[in-house]
């Protein structure tokens, strides 16, 4: 900051100005330095009508001259030649503007003194350190300094020493290093010096776990102690900032500020307006005292509402348990504690909101506040896991379609375990993770780990609805993140986390049993396909090209990817256990699976593939096997008029057909290839309780079905 003094006219009570980059040479030995008192020019000003001219120098050096409300400039430097374009800009005679400032040459730059005001207290000669005296005047644009060495100062590039004509002192809006302040008297730098100063104006805390300083701003403590700090050492230390003084500053505020990490109670969440108490619901204002390292950007408003959000929430969900379950994990990730393991995938595929509700948590959490990692990264980089450090959540969408070997950090994480971490080139660290793992998948990453602990971490939620065309929205998100409707979703998801506290648990009904089947289905084709169409049989044989169609038509029923030829047969083994053999069937050598059968739930895969393709040439593609099941569906009207009860049990995929046992012996067994419940409760099976070896059985092991077969 600059201060310029300037009596009403007689002799100067000041020189002050502004030298650009000054540079002080180290004194020669045995000579002077010490602290000159002020000097007056050797220059005389009369009486002046005018109020008040003023200088501002701005950040580039530039000189600007102020008379009340006018303004002329600006001007990298000045002689008397340009005092009367001054006077004229400004309106007052050119007797007003009356300018002194010294010319040097480039090589040597005098040394300005400041007092403790901020004032010129006088220059030092850059030669030898001693003071500088006005040699002579040779016209008010040049005035000349010489030491008592005889040592003559010299002008720098641009921006000399100036003089400006005032009735008071001013402030100007340029910050003047000054570096001395900081010295010992032996001229040595101080860093405790410096480092105080800077503490006075700023609230530091050091971790003493990984070092990592930390600076108050906004309610909070911010990761950003050490960047602040080497600012303020560039701005306070100017050209003579140094690297190593910046770090001597840094390490001597560390040691002043060492505290031991603590978290604050979760039931106290900082908010932009306060500090809001779960248990009391009272809003304390923010202080220092709190050692939060994060806050919401939303105000705590108990009357706001959200009918937006409301609105959306229900547009992208399939039932109203879905939309509180949604509300939960918001209210959850409020919550700096992992007291319930679970995490969010949610599946569908584009344009169904997914990314824009993953957005709105993001917006109402605060970006800085949510670290964005996937599963692979979290299991595969070992850096990983310390962005999530002091997150509220990580949220990631669309996980690649990629298979997860590996899950232990994944647990961890949910489980409230202490955890490792280490960011590159710092100290590790151990946490236990608060942040709420939020994904979103068109397809769930397969997983190589089939256990509970696993699955039953996980809550899928299917977003079933399209917005394209007429129905998408491209600012739904602005709609959606106004001051009002996150204050609303702020109450609604307090209302939900109450719940969640007093329960111990999500609204989410699902077995771990469930949850896996669910997850095992979203995550493979395959592995649904297995579930759905086969069963086990030591006995039984599937030619492999056949059961690959059967697969496609299944992948294209259900609108799931399907995977090559080649990838089924390869990936086939690690969901049913299977063996490859090469029979001879009816002269003709076959490749074949054996150990498997297709299951009665073919019959419903193709009932409900009937209503796609039934006319379609795709129809053709489908295998004399999926002809067969898909005949049987057809003929379900001719079982009936047989007069044998024929019930289609779509929840357990497959159909029972009910015979008197006296007229077993009258059943084509080998037209039904289905499960026979009789009267007398005798299951049929393949396995278990078979009945005489009929055509039926015949047909079950054989390699190559065809019509004739059942008929």
């Amino acid at each position: 900051m600059i201060r310029l003094w300037v009596g009403k006219g007689g002799t100067r009570d000041g020189l002050e100005g502004h030298a650009e980059n000054p540079r002080m040479e180290k004194p020669r030995p045995g000579h002077s330095t010490k602290p000159i008192a002020k000097q007056e020019p050797n220059m005389m000003v009369g009486e002046f009508e005018h109020k008040k001219v003023t200088i501002e120098i701005d950040p580039n050096g530039e000189i600007w001259f102020k008379a009340e409300d006018k303004k002329a400039g600006p001007f990298d430097s000045l002689t008397d030649a340009k005092l009367g374009v001054v006077a004229k800009e400004l309106g007052v005679s050119e007797k007003d503007v009356l300018l002194a400032k010294c010319k040097f040459r480039e090589q040597m730059t005098p040394k300005v003194e400041y007092d403790n005001l901020g004032l010129v207290k006088g220059y030092k000669c850059p030669s030898c350190g001693s003071e500088l005296k006005f040699s002579h005047q040779d016209d008010i644009g040049n005035v000349w300094l010489k030491c008592e060495k005889g040592h003559y100062a010299r002008k720098p590039k641009k921006n000399p020493l100036l003089k400006s004509l005032l009735l008071e002192p001013v402030e100007t809006d340029i910050l003047v290093p000054d570096p001395d302040r900081y010295k010992d008297e032996k001229g040595r730098f101080c860093p405790e010096l410096l480092a105080q100063e800077i503490m006075n104006d700023y609230r530091f805390i050091t971790m003493m776990d990984n070092e990592q300083i930390y600076v108050y701003r906004d309610g909070f403590y911010q990761p950003i102690g050490e960047v602040i700090i080497k600012a303020e050492c560039s701005k306070r230390l100017g050209p003579e900032y140094r690297k190593n003084r910046a770090t001597e500053v840094i390490d001597y505020i560390k040691t002043k500020t060492y505290v031991k990490r603590r978290e604050e109670p979760p039931n106290l969440i900082p908010l932009a307006n306060g500090v809001l108490d779960l248990n009391t619901m009272e809003l304390k204002p923010h202080s220092p005292g709190y050692m939060f390292l994060n806050k919401l950007p939303v105000n705590y408003n108990p009357n706001a509402d959200c009918p937006n959000i409301k609105r959306f929430l229900r547009e992208i969900t399939a039932t109203e348990e879905d939309v509180n379950i949604l509300l939960e994990v918001i209210g959850f990730c409020l919550y700096r504690d992992y007291f319930i393991a679970k995490a969010l995938m949610l599946v569908g595929g584009g344009a169904n909101g997914k990314s824009t509700f993953l957005n709105l948590v993001k917006a109402f959490l605060g970006f800085e506040n949510v670290s964005s990692r996937s599963l692979h990264d979290l299991e595969e980089n070992r850096f990983a896991k310390a962005d999530l450090h002091h997150k509220l959540a990580n949220i990631y969408a669309d996980l690649p379609d990629k298979a997860l070997f590996r899950t232990g950090t994944f647990k961890m994480l949910t489980g409230k375990d202490p955890i490792t971490a280490e960011r590159k080139f710092q100290n590790s660290f151990q946490f236990v993770n608060y942040a709420k793992l939020l994904f979103s998948a068109n397809k769930v990453p397969e997983a190589y780990d089939d256990t509970d602990a696993f699955f039953r971490r996980w809550i899928i939620v299917v977003f079933p609805n399209q917005f394209v065309g007429d129905r998408a929205d491209p600012r739904i998100l602005e709609k959606l993140t106004t001051e009002e409707e996150l204050s609303g979703l702020l109450n609604l998801a307090l209302k939900a986390l109450k719940g969640l506290l007093e329960r111990g648990e999500f609204s989410y009904s699902k077995t771990t049993e469930e949850i896996r089947q669910d997850y095992i289905r979203k995550s493979s084709p395959i592995a649904a396909f297995v579930m759905d169409c086969l069963e086990v049989d030591p006995d039984a044989m599937i030619v492999k090209k056949e059961l690959y169609a059967l697969f496609a038509a299944y992948c294209r029923m259900r609108n799931i990817p399907t995977v090559t030829q080649d990838t089924f047969f390869k990936n086939l083994p690690r969901h049913a256990v299977v063996g490859d053999s090469r029979p001879k069937i009816e002269g003709k050598r076959l490749t074949v699976f054996k150990g498997i059968r297709l299951s009665l739930a073919v019959s419903r895969v193709l009932a409900e593939l009937s209503a796609k393709e039934a006319n379609g040439s795709e129809m053709s593609t489908l295998s004399n096997v999926s002809r067969v099941f898909y005949s049987l569906i057809e003929r379900k009207a001719e079982y009936e008029q047989l007069g044998y009860e024929v019930e289609v049990l779509t929840g357990e995929s497959y159909i029972k057909i009910k015979v008197p046992l006296d007229r077993l012996d009258t059943l084509d067994i080998s037209k039904e290839n289905a499960s026979l419940v009789k009267s007398g409760q005798l299951t049929f099976d393949t396995q278990q309780n078979k009945p005489k070896e009929s055509s039926m059985a015949k047909a079950c092991k054989q390699p190559t079905l065809t019509e004739e077969n059942f008929r």
